[in-house]
């Protein structure tokens, strides 16, 4: 059963945003992906953005799938979410 209590899912568009996510963050990287995730923002909200490239996913129709996969995710686990938290999750190796 879901909480009573879920948080809002925004998207980081703003290239100011994600430098700063960038530079302050933590980092966790895995095989595939790497998290930049730092506390800031609205307590009810969580802001997630996406770095797919080109040289990963030449296709913009690929790109656009990942990035929805990537969300689709972060939506499913909405109640293990915490509110305030900026989320940045970049691809580094094709997937």
């Amino acid at each position: 059963m879901h909480s009573p209590f879920r948080v809002k899912i925004a998207h980081i568009k703003k290239t100011t945003e994600f430098r700063e996510v960038l530079s302050g963050g933590k980092k966790w990287r895995e095989k595939t992906v790497t998290l930049h995730s730092m506390a800031g923002g609205d307590r009810e909200t969580v802001y997630i953005g996406t770095i797919v490239t080109k040289k990963l996913a030449p296709k913009a129709h690929q790109r656009n799938y990942i990035r929805r996969v990537i969300y689709g995710f972060f939506a499913d686990n909405r109640q293990m979410l915490t509110g305030g938290s900026k989320n940045i999750v970049r691809l580094i190796r094709d997937i």
